[in-house]
Order: C-alpha cells, then structure tokens, then sequence
C-alpha cells in the first residue's frame, strides 16, 4: 500500500495525457519525472522497502544500482539523447516500426492487472482507501508543492502537478510479486485508482489552466 499510495503511471499514461494538453515538448516532463525523480526513489526506497516487508532476498544499494542501470527506458533515453545531440534522423519505417511496439504497452499492462485481479474480499476494500486517498488526492499536491519550491511555473509546474495525480503504477504489481506480497491487493488498487482516475485527472488539469496562461 506504500508503493500504491506513493508511484503512479508517469510514463505510461501521464506522456500521452501532457503531450495531449500541452504538445510534444510537454513530453520531456513526464520523463524527468518519472526517470530522474520516481524512478531513483522506487528502486532505492520503495523496492527496498518491499523486500523488507516481503521474503526472499533483502534488496541493498548495490541490488537498486543494477536494477537501475537495467532499466529499458533509461537506455532508451539515454540512446535518444545521444542520437540528437548527433544529428542523426531515424529512417521513417524504424519510427512506424518503434510506434507500433509502444502501441503494445498499455494492451500488455492492462492484461497483466487482469490476471493478477481476484475478487476483492472486504478487508480489501477498507484496506485501499488510504492508499487511493493519499495517491489520488495528497499526492498531487505534494508533487505541486515540490515544484513550486524548485521555482518551476507555467507548463513545467502544471505537468508535476497533473503526474502527481496520476493512478497507482503497473509496477507495483511486479514488485509485489517479486517480493511474495498481496499480488490481489496491488491489483485491486491499480484498477480502482486507473478507474477513479477518470474523474480524479480531469479535475487536476482543470486546476492547472491558470498555470499555462
């Protein structure tokens, strides 16, 4: 519930949700967000944390470092960076190509929630409601607060605030596993903080119109 309450989808739903409002060099907030603040946090705290509670292997520092350096979307940033900083243009079908398989990503993530998911028993279901409270609702403006200490404004502070708000993380789930936690449970929180989302994002950017005037 500390990892349900805490990570969301910043990548997977928040890009397309700030590239949609603010345009394609909205983008790079979501990824610093996610890659440079959330992510470091999630395999250096969060993870740790996890394996605390759950069995196997304690995770340590060196465990978070290699985790890290594994990770397919830094590599893929970091290629990214380097192909600009180059000069160097992706021939259009390897583009196509990348598109489609991005495409796959929300499909596959929603089907493994599904598999995962049980019929929730009532404990369950009092036991998420400070985890979707405190995501849905403390969050966001937690990550405002942050961003407004930073001096961030306009369409850089409105993204923190609206990634804040976004729903609990796929990876939660993965993590839960890893570690014999409540895989239901990570399950359940996901889809109800995905389902709540509808109303709870919505609401988060119309907060934000004042930012981006």
């Amino acid at each position: 519930m500390v990892l349900a309450a805490t990570f969301g989808k910043l990548t997977y739903l928040g890009l397309p949700v700030l590239t949609g409002l603010y345009g394609y060099e909205a983008a790079k907030y979501a990824l610093y967000y996610d890659l440079l603040a959330a992510t470091p946090l999630l395999w250096f705290v969060g993870a740790p944390l996890a394996s605390r509670y759950g069995e196997g292997k304690r995770m340590g520092i060196g465990d978070s470092f290699r985790t890290i350096a594994s990770l397919p979307p830094l590599w893929g940033i970091g290629a990214g960076f380097v192909l600009n900083l180059g000069g160097i243009a992706l021939p259009s079908f390897l583009l196509k190509t990348l598109g489609m398989l991005g495409d796959l990503v929300v499909p596959l993530m929603i089907f493994t929630i599904g598999l995962a998911l049980s019929l929730p028993k009532v404990r369950h279901a009092y036991a998420i409601i400070p985890a979707v409270a405190i995501k849905l609702g403390v969050v966001p403006f937690i990550s405002y607060t942050a961003a407004m200490l930073l001096g961030l404004k306009g369409t850089a502070l409105a993204s923190c605030f609206i990634e804040g708000a976004m729903p609990t993380m796929v990876l939660s789930l993965l993590i839960a596993s890893r570690f014999k936690l409540d895989e239901s449970l990570a399950a359940f929180v996901i889809v109800v903080t995905t389902v709540l989302s509808f109303i709870t994002l919505p609401l988060a950017i119309h907060f934000t119109h004042h930012l981006v005037r």
